[in-house]
């Protein structure tokens, strides 16, 4: 059972890091995930997770529901509460279908752990790359804040916000951040904004980090490491 289970998780790996890929270049790119790359994902991904339900033999089936419900909760939670958009919600569930359990365990928080490790990759490449580049804007003398801005409000922008041109607003990767985008607001053809990330980019980091984390856990407990 031991090699069929290596030969699955191998199988698994391979093709979810393929879709992951694909539908992060789409995310990259416009923020926008055609349904066609989940209508693939998803049958192979259930197909996966029954097989590996069926290795593991029926003691599986009950920590099967318990995963499904946990992935189901995070996805469709998410997607209510607009942490993220609808792609990101599929790409959870397509995962959470996939992998049910953390490889060679039953313990259903194998996409739980991708998502925590999605979102703190988020939080911090967000704000290195904004600091940093207000950083550059304020070396470079370019750096301008709306109309009336005090300090604390100078202080948030600074740290969470970024100058983009008007231009780019048109499109879906960035979101202003000042409650009206006019003469007062803007200077200089730029205006403050927030990044809004490709999120699934963030799963498919996450979902590498787990698995190198856990690979290097499993090594140690079997002595190789």
């Amino acid at each position: 059972m031991m090699a069929a289970l290596v030969c699955l998780y191998i199988l698994k790996v391979v093709f979810a890091l393929y879709f992951l890929l694909v539908a992060s270049s789409y995310d990259l790119k416009s923020r926008l995930v055609p349904n066609f790359v989940w209508k693939w994902f998803l049958p192979v991904a259930v197909m996966f997770g029954v097989v590996e339900c069926v290795l593991f033999g029926f003691v599986a089936v009950s920590w099967l529901f318990v995963s499904v419900g946990l992935t189901c909760a995070l996805a469709f939670g998410g997607f209510y509460f607009k942490l993220f958009g609808g792609a990101d919600a599929k790409c959870l569930l397509c995962l959470g279908l996939c992998f049910p359990f953390l490889p060679f365990t039953l313990m259903p928080v194998f996409v739980s752990l991708v998502f925590v490790a999605g979102c703190m990759f988020v939080l911090v490449s967000d704000f290195v790359s904004t600091v940093l580049g207000n950083l550059v804007d304020l070396v470079r003398g370019c750096l301008r804040f709306p109309v009336g801005a005090g300090l604390w409000r100078k202080f948030v922008l600074f740290f969470g916000a970024t100058q983009v041109k008007v231009s780019k607003l048109d499109g879906l990767a960035w979101v202003p951040v000042v409650s009206d985008v006019s003469s007062d607001s803007v200077a200089g053809g730029v205006v403050w904004a927030k990044h809004r990330g490709a999120f699934i980019w963030a799963l498919t980091v996450g979902f590498l980090v787990v698995l190198f984390c856990w690979a290097v856990q499993l090594l140690k407990l079997v002595g190789v490491l």
